[in-house]
């Protein structure tokens, strides 16, 4: 069994972002995403904005395309918006996830790809968590894998993925 403070289910940008201030902190943690490399193939991470590149020190390098603009199409119309200077950038899920997955590790953080969680228990002493012939556990389990993924059917309480979907999302002071 291997432990840690903290499991974070799900190695695209939300997933390591939050292992990443976990690990920067002085927390133990483990990233476990089922595909090698982790989050790879999925559809691109789309914008981002200006303000995040600054605040998370991120290369703006990691930015395929500068945003600096809008257009917005309509039946009857379109609409083309210039926003004056760059506000953000469209980038490319694969590229960033990796530059992140990199920061977790350099902060002593574990990323382990190729690996589906199958199940995990939760208990007042913290999760267990099982996959690929390991055994993760931790104080904390982090759902980062999906609103309709085994952690989500489990805190959305029984509901079926056509009757309820959960997203939540938190700014807490660090």
């Amino acid at each position: 069994m291997e432990a840690f403070d903290s499991v974070v289910v799900g190695g695209g940008p939300a997933g390591l972002s939050f292992a990443w201030r976990l690990a920067s902190r002085g927390f133990s943690v483990v990233v476990v995403d089922d595909r090698v490399p982790a989050n790879s193939g999925k559809l691109c991470g789309g914008y981002v904005p200006l303000s995040v590149f600054e605040e998370f020190d991120i290369p703006r390098s990691l930015g395929v395309q500068r945003v600096s603009g809008v257009v917005i199409v309509s039946r009857s119309d379109v609409w083309d918006v210039d926003l004056g200077d760059t506000v953000g950038f469209n980038v490319e899920r694969d590229r960033l996830a990796g530059f992140l997955a990199d920061r977790v590790k350099g902060e002593g953080g574990v990323v382990v790809e190729g690996c589906r969680i199958s199940g995990f228990e939760v208990s007042g002493s913290g999760v267990v968590a099982y996959g690929c012939g390991r055994v993760f556990r931790g104080r904390v389990l982090v759902g980062a894998d999906g609103a309709y993924s085994r952690i989500g059917a489990y805190v959305r309480g029984g509901f079926r993925r056509d009757e309820l979907g959960l997203a939540a999302q938190a700014r807490v002071r660090s």
